[in-house]
C-alpha cells in the first residue's frame, strides 16, 4: 500500500504535541511515522460514516503526487485514537495569482453520473493571493460529533494548530466538509457557510445489504426493464486491471495502459458533449497508479468490441463511491449505462460494501435545475437521498486582512500611474 510512511518526506516540519484538558493533537506534517498510527487511522475512518476516503492515507499520498501540501492531524484521548484529520493546501508560489483553489476530486457533470462541473482554480482577490490557500478537510474531520463537549474541545485544538501554522503557510482559512446532516453541530458554530462545496452536499445512497433480489426489485420498474434491454443485447460487463497492481507481467501493463487510455476517451468525449471539466490524463494516471489494488476499481460496458460506458469506484470501509464515469456516444439505445451500475452495486456488495454512494444528486422536481435529468437516472435505481451541511470555513482575519490591504494597494497604484508621455 502506498502511503505517507517512508523516508521520502516533503517540507517535514518535525511532531509537535499539544496538550489541552483530555485531548492530546498530534501533529505530524508531510509524514506519518508508524504504520501502526497509519493503519490505525485508516481503521478509524472506515467505522466513520461522517467521513470517507478523502481522509485516508492512500488518498494522501494521491494528493502529495498532485503538488499538495498535506497536513496530518491526530487526537487522542489518552491513548486512544479518537480522530483527527488530514487537511490539503495546494503548493503555489507568491505572486501566483491562483492560491484559493476550489479542490476538484471528480465532482464534474455528465449523463451517467450527474455531478457538478469540476471548478477550476480562481485568480483570487483581484488576481493578489500572494501564495494564500485555504487548508481544506474534505470528508473531514473525524472528531466525537455526537458530544458537543468533546467535539468543541477537538474543533479548538484542530483549529489553533492551523491558525499557528497560517502564520509560516499564509492561509486565508480551514475548511471543513464533514458528511453529517443538518443542525449544524456546535463544534462548528465559529465557522461560516463556505461560497461554494469542494464535495457534493447532496448525494444518493443505495443500501448494498439489501439481498441481490430485492435491491433489484426496489429499482423502478423502467430501471429494471433498461437492464433486461442491455441484457438482451449482448451487453457485457468487465472489471480493468488498474496500472497501480502489483506484479503485472509486460503484457498486462500494456493492458491497464489501454484500459485507462480508453477510460480516459470516453471521459473526454462525454465531456465534450456534455460541456463538463475533465481533469489531464496525467491525473488519471496519478490516481490509479498510487491508491492501493481493491480501493480504486475500473469498469467497462461494451458490445461487439465497442466500449460504450466507464466507471472508476473507490472502495473504502463499507461504502463504495462511484467518482467518476461517462458513456460514449455510440449505441445509446442498449441502455450500457444501466448495466453497468448495476454491475458495479454487484461487485461492491460481494466486497463487502453495504452501501453505494452515486456522488452528486438533486431532487428531480427541480425541473429547471442543470442536474435534473442526472438525478433522474439515478433515481430509477432508488436509493436514499443524503443531504450535507457542506463546507464551513473559519478565516485567519490578520491573513485576510492583508490580503485586501496588498490589493487594494495595488489596485491604487494601477489607477495613480502617471498617464504615459507621448511628446517627442
Amino acid at each position: 500500500m502506498i502511503d505517507l510512511r517512508g523516508t521520502e518526506v516533503i517540507d517535514q516540519r518535525g511532531t509537535e504535541v499539544i496538550d489541552v484538558m483530555q485531548l492530546r493533537l498530534l501533529e505530524i506534517d508531510q509524514v506519518l511515522d508508524s504504520e501502526a498510527v497509519c493503519q490505525k487511522w485508516d481503521d478509524l475512518l472506515k467505522q466513520s460514516p461522517s467521513s470517507g476516503f478523502m481522509q485516508s492515507t492512500a488518498w494522501a499520498a494521491f494528493r502529495l503526487k498532485r503538488n499538495y501540501r498535506v497536513f496530518h492531524k491526530l487526537l487522542f484521548q489518552g491513548d486512544e485514537l479518537v480522530g483527527g484529520g488530514i487537511g490539503y493546501a495546494p503548493v503555489v508560489a507568491h505572486g501566483a495569482g491562483n492560491g484559493v483553489e476550489i479542490e476538484s476530486h471528480g465532482y464534474g457533470e455528465d449523463l451517467v453520473t450527474g455531478r457538478r462541473t469540476a471548478s477550476r482554480p480562481t485568480s483570487g482577490l483581484w488576481g493578489v493571493t500572494d501564495g494564500a490557500s485555504i487548508l481544506s478537510y474534505p470528508d473531514g474531520p473525524v472528531i466525537p460529533w455526537h458530544n458537543p463537549a468533546l467535539g468543541g474541545e477537538a474543533m479548538r485544538l484542530l483549529v489553533q494548530s492551523a491558525k499557528q501554522e497560517s502564520e509560516r503557510e499564509n492561509f486565508l482559512a480551514i475548511r471543513m466538509e464533514p458528511r453529517i446532516s443538518a443542525p449544524v453541530p456546535s463544534a462548528l458554530r465559529l465557522f461560516k457557510r463556505a461560497p461554494v462545496d469542494s464535495l457534493p452536499a447532496e448525494t444518493l445512497y443505495i443500501d448494498l445489504a439489501l439481498p441481490e433480489s430485492e435491491l433489484f426489485q426496489s429499482f423502478h420498474p423502467k430501471c429494471r426493464y433498461n437492464l433486461r434491454l442491455a441484457a438482451k443485447s449482448g451487453v457485457t460487463l468487465r472489471e480493468a486491471t488498474c496500472i497501480g497492481a502489483e506484479g503485472l507481467t509486460p503484457d498486462r501493463v500494456q493492458g491497464a495502459n489501454k484500459a485507462l487510455a480508453k477510460f480516459y476517451s470516453i471521459l473526454s468525449e462525454a465531456g465534450q458533449r456534455d460541456d463538463f471539466f475533465v481533469e489531464p490524463q496525467d491525473f488519471f494516471e496519478d490516481l490509479f497508479s498510487t491508491l492501493p489494488p481493491g480501493m480504486i476499481r475500473l469498469f467497462f460496458a461494451e458490445h461487439d468490441g465497442d466500449v460504450l460506458a466507464t466507471a472508476a469506484v473507490v472502495i473504502f470501509g463499507a461504502r463504495a463511491t462511484y467518482l467518476y464515469g461517462a458513456v460514449s456516444n455510440a449505441k445509446r439505445n442498449l441502455m450500457a449505462g444501466y448495466a453497468l451500475q448495476w454491475h458495479v452495486m454487484c461487485a461492491a456488495k460481494e466486497s463487502g460494501c453495504s452501501e453505494y454512494d452515486f456522488y452528486g444528486f438533486v431532487s428531480p422536481a427541480l425541473t429547471e435545475h442543470p442536474h435534473a435529468q442526472f438525478s433522474r437516472f439515478k433515481q430509477q435505481f432508488g436509493g436514499k437521498p443524503q443531504r450535507f451541511i457542506g463546507a464551513h470555513d473559519y478565516y485567519f482575519v490578520d491573513n485576510l486582512a492583508s490580503l485586501v490591504v496588498k490589493a487594494l494597494t495595488e489596485v491604487s497604484s494601477i489607477f495613480s500611474a502617471p498617464e504615459p508621455n507621448d511628446s517627442h
